[in-house]
């Protein structure tokens, strides 16, 4: 016996899983020629007037140009996206925390 004193610590049990790391293989984000090849791919499937193509496309797109996470770009209704005077376009929705954010996607991008 030891003289009183707690060897082990008791609430080791009670601590929460440490978190998963960020970059792991599944999330491993597409550097710039893996991207280029993926839009090639995708654009060549909407130029042949496959209406998923023009779908995929245009989500594509967002995700690129904006920085949206798929729940905000598959939220998106027509009422939340505007024409600026020709020149692109002005996006609103609601991101991850409940904010309200409106973004711009020129045409020179």
């Amino acid at each position: 016996m030891t003289s009183g004193r707690v060897t082990d610590n008791p609430a080791i049990l009670a601590r929460p899983k440490s978190p998963r790391p960020y970059s792991t293989k599944s999330t491993k984000s597409l550097d710039d020629d893996e991207l280029k090849e993926l839009a090639k791919v995708v654009r060549s499937r909407a130029e042949s007037g496959d209406i998923q193509g023009e779908r995929d496309y245009a989500m594509l797109l967002l995700f690129i140009l904006t920085g949206l996470r798929r729940t905000e770009v598959c939220g998106l209704r027509l009422c939340d996206v505007k024409l600026d005077n020709g020149h692109g376009l002005v996006i609103t929705c609601r991101v991850k925390g409940g904010q309200i954010v409106t973004r711009e996607v020129n045409a020179q991008n």
